[in-house]
């Protein structure tokens, strides 16, 4: 069921991002900051899903290749979180303060 919830978050934050280009604009390379959903309370909700479905995968295998593959995610997606968040502050002057990189209320 949490990997469910995990791909749930992912599905739902790539839908968001996805619906922040215009139509009409088919380059699509003005940025914009997303809201709702996940990212409400993270800048990267799409990669806490990821490592909330490895997690729960590694849980349920209960196997060293299951560990493995979420430490490898983890080791990916982490820096790459934080210098999404990095990004989005840097480029919008009013980018919510009090929204994370990827853990709600840690970091």
């Amino acid at each position: 069921m949490v990997d469910l919830c995990g791909f749930a978050l992912i599905v739902r934050s790539e839908s968001i991002v996805r619906n922040l280009r215009d139509r009409n604009d088919a380059g699509g390379t003005e940025y914009k900051i997303p809201y709702g959903g996940g990212f409400r309370f993270v800048s990267s909700p799409d990669y806490l899903g990821e490592l909330i479905a490895w997690a729960a995968f590694a849980l349920l295998t209960w196997s060293l290749a299951g560990v493995a593959l979420f430490l490898i995610t983890a080791g990916n997606l982490i820096p790459r979180a934080i210098a999404t968040h990095n990004c989005y502050r840097e480029k919008f002057a009013d980018y919510p303060a009090d929204r994370k990189a990827l853990i709600p209320g840690l970091f």
